[in-house]
C-alpha cells in the first residue's frame, strides 16, 4: 500500500464485517452508510445522508479510531463503526443508475442479515425477485427500487416464490422506510407487478414508502399467518391496489392512495381478526368504476374502519363481502368515514358488489356503522344505493346521507334479510325528488324487530317502504319511534312505513298488504278496517303513539278483530 493519507488508508480484508480489501476508510463509510463524506478541517470527517448537508460529524484520532462529535460519544475503530451503520449494495458492486442490473449486489447485501441502506437519489434495477430471510432487518436510505422491462418470472405456477414476488419477506420483524418501488416500466401483463413486497412473517413495517405504477396488481401482501403488519404513512400512485393483509392485527393508516382500479385496502379471509384500517385518504380521479375502495372479504372480523376519506367512489367504498367463504363471521365498526360519491355510471356486478357505497353481506353479523358521511351516490342504476345492511343485529347511527342529486335510485338505502334484526338510529338522510330513504328487500326477517329510532328524513317521497306487492317479505317486525319525517309527499304524522301511502292504512284501507309482526309502533288516528286486504295475524300489535282521546294506546289482534290492549 503506497497511499498514506489516513483518512484514505486501504483497509485490509475484514470478512467477519464484510469489508473487502482495497476499501479506503472514506469510501467504505460512504458505501456501507449509504451517505455522503465530506471533508472539513484536517483530521475531521462529516456523514451526510444529502450531499450538500452534512448532518454527522466527527473525528479520527492518531490511532485512526472515529469519534463522533456527539456528547458522550467514545472513539471506536472503524471496523466497528462501519459494522454498525450495516450494507449497501454498492458494497457488493451496485451502480444505481437505473440501468445497470443491480439485482445481484441488492441480493448481496440483503443475504447478510444487516439492515440496509439505500442511497438517496439512488436507482436500483432489479430483473428478478429479491428475498429477505433474515430476522430485525431494516431497508432504508431513500433510494429507488425499478423493476425492469424483462424481470424474470417463474412459469412453473406451483414452484416456489414464483408469481408476482418482487420482494419475498420471511424474516420476523422486518422494517423498511423510506423506499421508492417502482413499476411503471414493467412489462405489460407481467405477473411481478402483482406484487411489490410479499411477506408471510409477523411484525413487518412499511413506513414512509412510495409505489408507483403497478397497474396490475396490488402492492403489498400479508399473506398466511403474518400478524401485526404495519402499513403507515406510504403513498401509492397508479396502483391496482395497495394492500392486502390476512394476518391478524393488521394496522393499515395514514397512507395516501390514488386511482386504484381495484380495492385499494382489502382486509382477507379467517385469520385476519382485528384489522385497523384508520385515517387513511384514498381517491378516484380518473372516475373509473371500482368494486370497493376498501374491501373486508372472505369472513375477515373483528375490524375497524374509521377516520378514512374516500372521494370519487364509484361503485362502492367499503364492502364487507364473502364470495368464495360463504360462512358466518362476526363484523366490525364502520365509523367517521366521509365517502363521497362521483356522478358516474354505477353498473356494478351484483356478484361482485351490490353497487352500494356501505354495504355489508348477511354473512356478517353484529356489526356497527356509525357517524359516517355519505353523499353523491353513483347514478345509472337503480339498485346502487348510499348503504345496503344485513338485519344481522347490527347497529346504524349517527349518519348523514346526502342523496338528495341520486335521481333514478329505488332507495338510498336497502335492507336485506336477516334473523337478529337491526337497529336504525339518529340518522339524518337527505332524499331526491320522488324517492325513498329505507327499502325492505325480499326474504324473511325472523319476527326480530327492525327498529328506527329517531332521526330525520328530508324530502324524498317515501320514508321507509316495506311493501310487499310481487315481494316475498316474511315475518317483518318493525319497531318505529320519534322519526322527524319531513319528506315531501309523506304527512308527518304518518306512520313512515308506507311513505305517502301511509294514510291508505290511518284510512283503514291497506292497498299494500304486509305482514306487520308484533311490537309495531304506528302513527295511528283511527283503527285499521280489515276489508279483507290487510294480513295482520292473531297476536300482532299496534302502539298508537297519537291515541285519540279516551282511546287505546296499543291494540292487539284477537281471531279476526282487534282487542284494546293498553
Amino acid at each position: 500500500m503506497t497511499h498514506d493519507d489516513r483518512k484514505d488508508r486501504l483497509y485490509p480484508a475484514d470478512s467477519q464485517n464484510d469489508i473487502g480489501e482495497g476499501m479506503t476508510r472514506r469510501a467504505t463509510l460512504s458505501t456501507l452508510a449509504g451517505v455522503a463524506i465530506v471533508p472539513a478541517a484536517a483530521g475531521t470527517l462529516y456523514a451526510s445522508s444529502r450531499r450538500d448537508s452534512p448532518s454527522v460529524g466527527g473525528t479520527i484520532d492518531p490511532e485512526g479510531r472515529f469519534l463522533r462529535s456527539s456528547k458522550g460519544a467514545v472513539p471506536r475503530t472503524m471496523v466497528q463503526e462501519l459494522a454498525d451503520l450495516g450494507a449497501s449494495p454498492e458494497q457488493f458492486g451496485a451502480i444505481g443508475d437505473g440501468v445497470t442490473d443491480d439485482t445481484a449486489a441488492l441480493q448481496a447485501a440483503l443475504d447478510t442479515g444487516n439492515s440496509i441502506r439505500l442511497t438517496q437519489g439512488r436507482d436500483y434495477l432489479i430483473r428478478k425477485r429479491l428475498l429477505l430471510s433474515a430476522d430485525g432487518v431494516s431497508i432504508s436510505g431513500g433510494g429507488k427500487i425499478r423493476v425492469a422491462s424483462d424481470f424474470q418470472i417463474n412459469a412453473d405456477a406451483n414452484a416456489e416464490y414464483s408469481h408476482m414476488r418482487l420482494l419475498f419477506v420471511t424474516g420476523r420483524d422486518v422494517s423498511i422506510e423510506g423506499v421508492t418501488f417502482d413499476a411503471s416500466g414493467a412489462p405489460v401483463g407481467s405477473a411481478v407487478e402483482n406484487g411489490f413486497i410479499w411477506t408471510t412473517a409477523p411484525y413487518t413495517m412499511i413506513r414512509d414508502c412510495l409505489f408507483i405504477g403497478n397497474r396490475k396488481g396490488t402492492c403489498i401482501w400479508a399473506l398466511g399467518d403474518a400478524p401485526y403488519l404495519s402499513v403507515l404513512g406510504c403513498r401509492f400512485r397508479d396502483c391496482s391496489g395497495a394492500v392486502f393483509a390476512r394476518g391478524r392485527n393488521s394496522l393499515i393508516s395514514n397512507n395516501i392512495i390514488i386511482n386504484a382500479t381495484d380495492a385499494a385496502i382489502a382486509i382477507n379471509g379467517r385469520t385476519c381478526v382485528g384489522a385497523v384500517v384508520a385515517n387513511n385518504t384514498i381517491s378516484n380521479e380518473t372516475g373509473a368504476i371500482v368494486p370497493a375502495m376498501i374491501a373486508v372479504e372472505e369472513c375477515a372480523s373483528d375490524w375497524s374502519i374509521t377516520g378514512n376519506v374516500m372521494t370519487g367512489a364509484n361503485g362502492g367504498a367499503v364492502a364487507c363481502i364473502n364470495i368464495l367463504d360463504h360462512a358466518v363471521a362476526r363484523g366490525g365498526v364502520i365509523a367517521n368515514n366521509v365517502i363521497d360519491g362521483r356522478m358516474a355510471d354505477g353498473k356494478i356486478s351484483k356478484t361482485r358488489n351490490p353497487g352500494a357505497m356501505i354495504s355489508l353481506s348477511p354473512l356478517y353479523h353484529h356489526w356497527i356503522v356509525r357517524g359516517n358521511t355519505i353523499s353523491n351516490p353513483p347514478v345509472g342504476n337503480p339498485n346502487s344505493r348510499l348503504a345496503s345492511l344485513p338485519a344481522t343485529g347490527g347497529i346504524f347511527e349517527g349518519n348523514i346521507l346526502d342523496g338528495s342529486d341520486a335521481s333514478g335510485l329505488s332507495a338510498m338505502v336497502e335492507i336485506t334479510p336477516g334473523t337478529l334484526g337491526l337497529t336504525i338510529r339518529a340518522n339524518q338522510s337527505m332524499c331526491f325528488i320522488g324517492g325513498r330513504h329505507y327499502l325492505f328487500s325480499a326474504g324473511s326477517y325472523g319476527n326480530v324487530p327492525c327498529r328506527f329510532i329517531g332521526g330525520v328524513f328530508l324530502a324524498g317521497e317515501e320514508g321507509i317502504n316495506a311493501e310487499m306487492q310481487v315481494k316475498a317479505i316474511r315475518d317483518l317486525t318493525l319497531y318505529i319511534h320519534d322519526i322527524d319525517d319531513c319528506s315531501a309527499r309523506s304527512p308527518l304524522n304518518a306512520a313512515t312505513i308506507l311513505g305517502d301511502r301511509a294514510g291508505y292504512l290511518n284510512a283503514g284501507a291497506w292497498k299494500f298488504p304486509h305482514r306487520i309482526g308484533l311490537n309495531t309502533v304506528m302513527y295511528c288516528d283511527t283503527l285499521p278496517r280489515d276489508g279483507g286486504r290487510l294480513p295482520f295475524a292473531p297476536g300482532d300489535r299496534l302502539h298508537f303513539m297519537v291515541p285519540a282521546p279516551n282511546g287505546p294506546t296499543s291494540i292487539v289482534r284477537v281471531g279476526n278483530g282487534w282487542v284494546r290492549a293498553g
